[in-house]
């Protein structure tokens, strides 16, 4: 399922090769930023509301409403558990957890205010990194109960905006940049 920026609309596929338009199936118009899949379903976030949607298909979506009004930039899912963090914009220590499939969420406190950029699950825990295209971070975050708490780690300065978990090891990448983390 990839859902379209500003819009109601997603495509679906089976294969990854041919894809089919959902039109308006989501059940409101928004910035989609980010989407994960766990438990048999996909759970999207989005910048600049309290809205996040849930489905088992891709193309039946259930509303539901995060903690506060931010920019969810990043979902993460892992041992039952959904995580988003925010902050792409602006600071934030924003963070929240859904333990039911993104039905209802909790929030959480990420242990510095900065623009959390993005979350994955590997290993155990989550872990967060900050940054953005204009903003340097020396901020990364990992949390060992499922997103109810943060821990800070404080790593070399860089504009780090994804992070993904394989084969045992974490990396980070910053933005328009050589720079990675391992």
């Amino acid at each position: 399922v990839v859902p379209y920026y500003s819009s109601n609309d997603v495509a679906t596929s089976s294969d990854g090769i041919t894809w089919t338009f959902q039109s308006n199936v989501l059940n409101n118009t928004r910035d989609w930023s980010d989407i994960a899949f766990g438990n048999g379903t996909f759970v999207l976030v989005q910048i600049g509301t309290n809205t996040s949607e849930f489905s088992t298909n891709g193309t039946t979506w259930t509303a539901s409403t995060l903690p506060s009004f931010t920019d969810w930039t990043s979902i993460a899912f892992g041992n039952g558990t959904f995580v988003t963090v925010s902050g792409v914009s602006s600071a934030s220590t924003a963070g929240a957890y859904s333990t039911n499939n993104g039905a209802s969420w909790t929030a959480s406190t990420l242990p510095a205010s900065d623009y959390w950029s993005s979350v994955a699950f590997g290993g155990g825990k989550f872990v967060a990194v900050a940054g953005n295209a204009s903003q340097a971070s020396t901020n990364f975050a990992y949390s060992t109960d499922d997103g109810q708490t943060w821990n800070s780690v404080t790593v070399p300065s860089g504009n780090w905006s994804n992070v993904s978990y394989a084969g045992g090891v974490f990396v980070a990448t910053s933005y328009n940049s050589n720079d990675a983390l391992i």
